[in-house]
């Protein structure tokens, strides 16, 4: 009898063993299930969320209505803070020029237009911080701006382009709508290009193309006209597929304003020759006055950078020459207004 009371005890206490062990197990588990993530930050300086992705661009800017577009990609141009302003596509058109800022990534967007960072939340809880675009879209176009004055600040758009894969609708946005998704880029360009008043002529947009083609990386997209699609332009593919890049054009290929100047620049060489009773390629050869027409030095800085223009040049003709890249600018921008 007594061993029997014995043996009840043992297997209770072996029951409650088991149940408390089991518990804390379950106890466990679940504080472990429920438990919020930690969410790691990596700042602006440390990770570059835009990582390029121009060609999808370009496959929507093929595909918008006009014979006399240019595309250009990966544009790089020293801002007056001695940084580089990075443009990743650049569509020039009769209605203007847009500035698009690409953003590759996935996930949802957060941020104010005020906000220094803003924040990608990916789907496994982490966030990654980045630069607010919309400030360095305003950076990019001061660089431009001044870099080429002959571009009027209303002719200038910017865009703020993130992938399909990115959710935007808690972005707090009070002043602007150019923050959208790779999906509603054509239908708001093509509205905006049909409302836009006509600013540059097909002259225009060569000329600027010419000049702003130097600062790529060496590739350019081939004129929408040739390139035409056949697909359906309401639907644009989410792909890169039949995208091909071709070199930039001949750089001899200059507008009407730039073989102007070429020509004044050739007069100049020939008269100064004859004043020196030398040859007039040894006062400006052909390569040179070609490469002085693509880039237009404003200054003797710039004019040293010039192929073509060693110390002699510039010191024996520096002068003369930046007079009349200057006289030739002042003369284009009148007929320009």
């Amino acid at each position: 009898m007594m061993l029997k009371i014995l043996m009840g005890f043992f297997y209770l206490l072996v029951l409650v063993v088991f149940a408390f062990v089991m518990i804390k197990f379950i106890s466990r588990r679940m504080k472990n299930t429920f438990k919020p993530r930690k969410s790691k930050i990596s700042y602006a300086v440390e990770i570059n969320p835009k990582t390029a992705a121009p060609q999808l661009l370009n496959q929507i800017l093929l595909m918008l209505p006009g014979e006399n577009n240019e595309v250009l990609s990966r544009m790089s141009i020293l801002a007056e803070d001695g940084n580089q302003a990075e443009l990743d596509v650049l569509l020039i058109c009769p209605t203007g020029i847009y500035l698009f800022n690409s953003i590759n990534e996935s996930g949802y967007v957060t941020g104010g237009e005020g906000d220094r960072q803003w924040y990608i939340l990916k789907e496994d809880g982490n966030r990654k911080a980045f630069k607010n675009p919309l400030e360095e879209n305003t950076y990019n176009v001061r660089a431009l701006l001044t870099r080429y004055p002959e571009i009027k600040e209303e002719w200038v758009h910017d865009y703020v382009v993130f992938s399909n894969r990115c959710g935007i609708s808690d972005l707090r946005l009070e002043t602007t709508d150019t923050v959208l998704n790779r999906k509603m880029l054509f239908e708001r360009l093509r509205g905006q290009i049909a409302e836009q008043s006509v600013v540059l002529t097909p002259d225009r947009i060569q000329y600027l193309y010419n000049r702003l083609k130097l600062y790529t990386d060496g590739e350019s997209i081939a004129p929408v006209s040739a390139r035409r699609k056949t697909a359906n332009p309401a639907y644009p593919v989410e792909t890169a597929t039949e995208i091909h890049e071709i070199k930039a054009p001949d750089l001899t290929q200059f507008s009407r304003e730039d073989q102007c100047l070429k020509n004044k620049l050739t007069a100049f060489a020939k008269e100064q020759s004859q004043r020196e009773r030398i040859a007039a390629a040894e006062v400006l050869d052909r390569r040179s006055i070609e490469n002085l027409v693509n880039m237009k030095p404003k200054n003797r800085i710039e004019l040293e950078t010039v192929q073509g223009m060693d110390e002699k040049r510039c010191e024996s003709y520096g002068d003369s020459i930046i007079h009349i890249i200057e006289q030739h600018y002042h003369e284009t921008m009148s007929k320009c207004q």
